[in-house]
């Protein structure tokens, strides 16, 4: 996060609600994160968590999220990775397929 005046502001009233505000570890000559950088630095601060994620900051999300990521959670590891495969074989599909029209 650079120290513009905006982001000093947000990340002291994001403190104030209880969230945890880091800066980015590392960021490129541009200034941007690197987005594995902030999951070992995340899954370093809160090794107890269950799921680490990454959203941007202009997406909104209601319960259905808990819900699903609870879900997700009794799922069985090898399970979960034959379901994750198994979905992205088919995105990939469906992507050639609607790149090739």
């Amino acid at each position: 996060m650079t120290n513009t005046k905006a982001n000093v502001y947000l990340a002291t009233l994001a403190r104030n609600l209880g969230w945890t505000v880091f800066d980015a570890p590392r960021v490129s000559s541009s200034g941007l994160p690197y987005l594995k950088e902030m999951y070992r630095h995340a899954s370093q601060h809160f090794n107890s968590c269950t799921f680490y994620g990454y959203s941007n900051g202009d997406i909104l999300y209601n319960m259905d999220l808990v819900v699903t990521l609870k879900a997700i959670s009794k799922v069985q590891y090898r399970t979960l990775a034959t379901l994750i495969a198994e979905i992205s074989q088919q995105f990939n599909a469906f992507t050639t397929i609607t790149m090739c029209k």
